[in-house]
């Protein structure tokens, strides 16, 4: 990877519900969240999010997406049955730029990514100069267009 990549990117798993128990999503992939809680006043929702390991953060969008598809593809039964729930199910996908930027995947990629049964929830942010880049950070839960979305910290 150049020392001057084109983006910066995160790839999260993020799953959301209005009675959403956290313990029974981590039951269920067998995972353990960065992120976790209930519904609230604050939030009327509960969540439960994973960030992609710290070594992945600086990986391009393209391998943070095959880094899921690996570590979901012997749960795809297990995200099933959370969506049976009424559980959104999603990776949260944040890409920032200052110029145009080329995110390409594969077929295959993308055939991985549509067995997992998961949203691809995308969000998109112009760098502009001078302004602080804070990707790849944990960030709290934003409402954007009225959708539940992940907002990295950006």
């Amino acid at each position: 990877m150049t020392d001057d990549p084109e983006y910066l990117s995160s790839a999260t798993l993020m799953i959301l519900g209005d009675d959403l128990v956290p313990e029974e999503v981590s039951r269920a992939l067998a995972l353990n969240p960065d992120q976790s809680w209930v519904a609230d006043e604050k939030r009327g929702w509960g969540g439960w999010k994973l960030f992609i390991h710290p070594e992945g953060k600086n990986l391009p969008l393209e391998e943070q997406l095959a880094f899921w598809c690996r570590t979901l593809a012997e749960r795809k039964t297990s995200i099933v049955e959370l969506k049976e729930k009424g559980y959104m199910c999603a990776l949260d996908l944040f890409v920032i730029t200052a110029t145009t930027a080329s995110i390409i995947l594969s077929s295959e990629l993308q055939r991985q990514l549509a067995e997992l049964g998961l949203e691809l929830r995308v969000s998109i942010a112009l760098h502009h100069e001078g302004e602080q880049t804070r990707c790849n950070k944990p960030g709290g839960d934003a409402l954007v267009d009225n959708q539940r979305s992940a907002a990295p910290g950006c």
